[in-house]
């Protein structure tokens, strides 16, 4: 096959065109037809390199009819949609043009509605799964590593109803931080408080600031033995349902636990007459944790009587001395928190059903009390609801607690028993943060520092109706100031300790607060607390502010 060559001899370059005419020449075409067509390559080419500048050309008009083809549909697009959004909005394109943040708003509104669906069925999903946790408890003996957690609120009810006295060992603040003992120390002051009186702790209050749980670790049987003065021995559950069938009704005893090896939990056993139907019954009190057990589905290994009480000693061999009864402290089982001493929080006589935050003393607590403490509070105190109660959280009226607390006095310094039973009209002044010094001043008392256990100790040799003020800290620099009475209820006739806040009009729990001080009310027959004076400069209340609250 000949190669195409350019006027000066030379082969050409081309290598796609030399391979297209040498296709075509090998066609059956004849001589003529080959020379035709080399002729017509010459005139075409000349010295240029023809394929190059043809593709490049091509390339050129393919751009540009694609850009008018672009431009004209573009512009035929645009005007369908100016049209079709002036029929649809007459008041043209700008109208138009606004709908596209409301459609990002539909957007963003379903995907609002979604998350709130997912949060719903979450909810509902933990929901069940309590309530098959708490089935599960019910049906089978806990575990030891759960017995840091609060237990259901239907079985401390049934608790508090049967045994009030014995909640205050250790039931009321079971699981808080802080406040949490071994099974040990609150089943050995619960003994105590049986011994005083066997009786009355499921009628009555008793002596409960001498009878709360001391802190400490896991102990032995051995120690727990010589803290009730009896002797521990094995013994089954059957062993110990066979033993109080001789026992006298009104007879206690403590049973010793092990559901795993190495460690074991101690309850109590009481022998009683149930008050409702008259039937003797047997009764598995905890007071560590504040419920009743069911000793029934564990595994009882020991027994212990409490002889004061009128039960007998139960004969058998003597339970190992060295078995660890409690949790160790730091095991991450619920018992790492030993209970605080010194200015600290410490449950009351009373307690609110259900503790609600501390509140910053008058650091000022912007939204009203819930209507239920108010009623709580009128109920109880109605006098003392109008030196601040009416206007609380109302803009204006909002004054310090050191003005709330003496305008409270006067009222109840002018006749403490009509204090909960006559309306008497007295407002607390306005003003602002005031100082100890000033307080105990306008009380006509000395402040000294104390404990909330130094306080109620003090209470318990004070007459009923006896008044005084508490000075809560819960921060450094301020302090909140709230009335402390000891009185009868009228309801049960038991004598208890509340601690009314006349600025606010709630009835407070200082069991969870921090007290430094107390101030007494001579006038209502409260003796003043021997101690060491109370900083004069520390700041009551809190400076008034431009926010107001509600």
């Amino acid at each position: 096959m000949p190669t195409l060559r350019r006027e000066d001899g030379t082969p050409h370059g081309g290598t796609e065109m030399n391979s297209l005419l040498s296709a075509e020449m090998e066609r059956p075409q004849g001589e003529w037809q080959q020379q035709e067509w080399e002729r017509r390559y010459r005139e075409v080419m000349g010295d240029q390199d023809w394929s190059s500048e043809w593709e490049r050309e091509w390339e050129e008009r393919q751009h540009r009819q694609w850009e008018e083809w672009e431009h004209q549909h573009w512009e035929e697009w645009e005007r369908r949609y100016r049209e079709e959004r002036e029929r649809r909005h007459p008041r043209g394109l700008r109208a138009a043009m606004r709908m596209v943040p409301i459609g990002r708003q539909h957007r963003e509104e379903r995907e609002r509605r979604s998350w709130e669906e997912w949060e719903r069925r979450y909810r509902v999903e933990m929901e069940r799964r309590r309530l098959a946790e708490m089935e599960r408890r019910r049906l089978a003996p806990p575990a030891y590593g759960e017995f840091g957690s609060r237990p259901p609120s239907y079985e401390v009810d049934q608790f508090r109803v049967t045994y009030p006295a014995l909640w205050e060992v250790n039931g009321r603040f079971y699981g808080m931080p802080g406040h949490t003992q071994n099974c040990g120390q609150s089943l050995v002051a619960a003994a105590r408080m049986i011994e005083v009186d066997p009786d009355g702790v499921g009628g009555h209050i008793l002596d409960i600031a001498g009878a709360r749980a001391e802190s400490g670790g896991a102990v032995t049987v051995r120690w727990l033995g010589r803290a009730l003065g009896a002797r521990p021995v094995r013994a089954s559950f059957d062993a110990v349902m066979a033993h109080l069938r001789d026992q006298p009704v009104g007879a206690w005893g403590a049973l010793i636990l092990q559901d795993q090896p190495g460690i074991a939990h101690a309850v109590l056993v009481h022998k009683r007459r149930n008050p409702r139907t008259g039937a003797v019954e047997v009764t598995f009190p905890d007071p560590q944790q504040g419920v009743l057990v069911d000793a029934s589905r564990h595994s009882v290994v020991g027994f212990l009587p409490l002889p004061r009480t009128g039960m007998a000693p139960l004969e058998g061999p003597e339970l190992a001395a060295d078995l660890l009864v409690g949790m160790p402290a730091g095991n991450g089982q619920g018992r790492t928190h030993p209970r605080r001493t010194g200015p600290r929080a410490v449950p009351t006589l009373r307690r609110e059903e259900s503790y609600r935050e501390s509140r910053q003393g008058t650091e000022i607590n912007r939204d009203e009390p819930p209507s239920y403490e108010v009623d709580q509070f009128l109920a109880s105190y109605p006098a003392l609801w109008w030196v601040n109660g009416p206007v609380y959280g109302q803009p204006g009226h909002v004054r310090n607690c050191g003005q709330s607390l003496v305008a409270a006095a006067r009222v109840i310094e002018t006749d403490p028993g009509l204090v909960g039973g006559r309306t008497v009209q007295a407002q607390a002044e306005s003003g602002d943060v005031v100082t100890v010094g000033w307080l105990g001043e306008a009380l006509g008392a000395r402040p000294v520092r104390a404990s909330f256990d130094a306080v109620m100790a003090h209470l318990r040799d004070q007459p009923v109706g006896a008044w005084g003020a508490v000075i809560l800290q819960d921060r450094p620099g301020i302090a909140h100031a709230v009335l402390v009475h000891k009185r009868r209820n009228p309801r049960t006739g038991a004598v208890e300790v509340t601690f009314p806040d006349p600025q606010q009009a709630v009835l407070v729990d200082a069991s969870v607060r921090d007290v430094v001080g107390f101030v007494p009310l001579p006038r209502t027959g409260m003796a003043p607390l021997e101690g060491p004076e109370l900083a004069a400069d520390l700041l009551v209340g809190c400076p008034q502010v431009v926010t107001r609250r509600g």
